[in-house]
């Protein structure tokens, strides 16, 4: 995932976005790395939710995540 600020001149110094990621379909009770060091644990129903903090023109990849995975970003 990255944040791409379409008008970046707007913005007042560094600014941090909130995004949140639900995911469905993942193997139960695992544990996903990211590249920004951070990790989430999947339930029992092979669902979680993560939120990310990032800023214009950063970007976190979510390592591992199965083929047919659902994911939602809000």
């Amino acid at each position: 995932m990255k944040k791409v600020v379409s008008n970046p001149d707007v913005l007042f110094g560094n600014e941090v976005f909130t995004i949140n990621v639900e995911f469905s379909g993942l193997e139960a009770n695992k544990t996903y790395s990211m590249s920004n060091g951070n990790s989430f644990t999947s339930d029992a129903n092979g669902c979680a939710t993560y939120t990310a903090r990032i800023a214009h023109n950063e970007e976190v990849i979510f390592q591992d995540i199965p083929v047919g995975a659902n994911y939602k970003f809000t």
